[in-house]
């Protein structure tokens, strides 16, 4: 009779395991406030660049699941946030 415990080699084991690493927690705590300023930033501002870009920076934390992948996507968004905000608005 299966007690409905996750066996390892399923997904969910995968995703628990990594979901719980100290790393993983650290990077999403930094990009997800990163993120909330931004958003903050651009509600208050009008500005739909960095409010959609805070978005984008709080998402990566519930959808990267590696902490040295979400820190790379986070720098990228951020360069990106800056660089349209200063060159082409």
């Amino acid at each position: 009779m299966n007690s409905g415990r996750v066996r390892p080699g399923k997904l969910g084991y995968k995703f628990r395991k990594t979901m719980f690493n100290a790393s993983f927690l650290f990077a999403s705590l930094i990009w997800g406030s990163i993120g909330v300023g931004f958003a903050i930033y651009g509600k208050k501002q009008r500005a739909v660049v960095p409010l959609v870009g805070g978005i984008l920076l709080i998402a990566i934390s519930y959808l990267i699941s590696s902490a040295l992948l979400m820190s790379l996507v986070g720098v990228a968004l951020v360069a990106g946030i800056v660089w349209v905000g200063r060159y082409v608005d």
